[in-house]
């Protein structure tokens, strides 16, 4: 296929092969100061528009967004939406207008801008002094002019789309860092569960936690309270209750015994503690499941 397209002629190779573009055709190029009280629109263009702000501010609406621009910010708008442009009381506005459109092929422009109209802030960059240069070279009457001022507006969209490239780029490896480390945050959760469930009769520490997690006492506190609503160690003493509440229906084991076994080496230590969390004493609890 390669081969065949040598011979086609230019518009037909154009159709052909996917990936290459005319270059950008200017329609307007200029620096605009705007005078007092200056307004425009409501309008629509068939074509693309890239508004520079070089001194000044204005408030432009694009369709439903409205967007308070100044000094080096930069506003591109797609075929045939809505816009309009209104100067600030008392504050100048200038600009460089560049209109221009891709002929008969089609330039994917908004996608690859992701559909941002306000496309960031470029004062004292490269790409301001490509954005000013355009103007006066498109004035200018010799056809090199033009071709460099073709060069320059291919040099701006390449610039804005690597630069958006690297949005999303960076955007991507923030959110895997995150997703990393809401991974890793689960998996200390679930590790301090188990680990508490496991071990519900044994003295915990926080030291413990803190050398199981990496985590410091009061990231533990935090972070199980979050996910758990409960601490860390009142989890344990759920645990220990849950067990003895078991214990005392299924098997003949005396209460201090019971006590023991959930891990309080103390029988009124562990009855003071049943009482507070349950409502009533651990013979109450057993006396209740015979009514």
């Amino acid at each position: 296929m390669s081969e065949e397209i040598i011979f086609l002629q230019p518009v037909e190779a154009a159709q052909v092969v996917e990936g290459v573009y005319f270059p950008p055709y200017i329609s307007l190029a200029h620096v605009f100061n705007a005078p007092k009280g200056w307004t425009i629109g409501p309008r629509r263009f068939r074509q693309y528009q890239f508004q520079y702000v070089l001194a000044g501010a204005a408030s432009y609406r694009i369709e439903d967004q409205s967007y308070e621009t100044k000094k080096g910010d930069l506003i591109v708008h797609f075929p045939n939406e809505e816009h309009e442009v209104r100067t600030l009381e008392g504050v100048p506005y200038v600009c460089v207008s560049i209109v221009f459109h891709f002929g008969s092929t089609s330039f994917p422009l908004e996608e690859l801008l992701s559909g941002l109209h306000y496309v960031g802030s470029y004062e004292g960059t490269s790409l301001e002094s490509a954005l000013t240069a355009i103007p006066a070279e498109y004035h200018q009457p010799e056809r090199v002019h033009r071709l460099r001022a073709q060069s320059l507006l291919m040099e701006v969209i390449y610039t804005l789309l690597r630069d958006q490239r690297s949005v999303a780029l960076s955007s991507d490896i923030a959110s895997l860092q995150e997703s990393h480390i809401k991974h890793k945050a689960h998996a200390n959760l679930v590790l301090l569960k188990n680990y508490i469930k496991e071990r519900f009769a044994e003295t915990i520490k926080y030291e413990q936690l803190e050398q199981l997690t990496g985590w410091s006492k009061n990231y533990i506190l935090l972070r199980f309270k979050d996910a758990y609503d409960t601490t860390p160690m009142q989890f344990q003493i759920q645990l220990r209750i849950e067990r003895a509440k078991e214990l005392a229906i299924q098997s003949n084991m005396s209460v201090t015994e019971i006590a023991h076994h959930v891990g309080y080496a103390d029988v009124h230590t562990f009855g003071k503690i049943f009482k507070k969390k349950t409502g009533h004493s651990l013979s109450e609890f057993c006396a209740s499941l015979l009514y």
